[in-house]
């Protein structure tokens, strides 16, 4: 999103977990076989073939606007912000202390 200018719309009630998990466990648990992945709309189909029988699951879309938008797992917005500004916190992660 950032590289890109572009931003997102992601829906964690689409993530499939095993166990019910809060959306902050959700969302910052690591997995060594979770990957984001962004398709091509016209190589849906491509995609789903090649994952054959494994579990995937569209979480979110890119889109043109400058938000970052995440719904938790009961649909409600938890996270709202402009990529422009996540940009610019990361450029600068300690802010001006250093």
């Amino acid at each position: 999103a950032i590289g890109g200018n572009l931003g997102m719309n992601i829906e964690l009630r689409f993530v499939p977990i095993e166990k019910e998990l809060s959306n902050t466990r959700l969302l910052y648990s690591e997995s060594a076989g979770r990957f984001i992945v962004t398709i091509d709309e016209k190589k849906k189909k491509a995609f789903e073939d090649i994952m054959g029988g494994l579990e995937y699951a569209c979480i979110g879309r890119v889109t043109d606007a400058d938000i970052l938008q995440v719904s938790g797992i009961d649909g409600k917005t938890i996270v709202k912000e402009k990529i422009s500004d996540l940009k610019d916190a990361w450029k600068a992660p300690f802010g001006d202390l250093i």
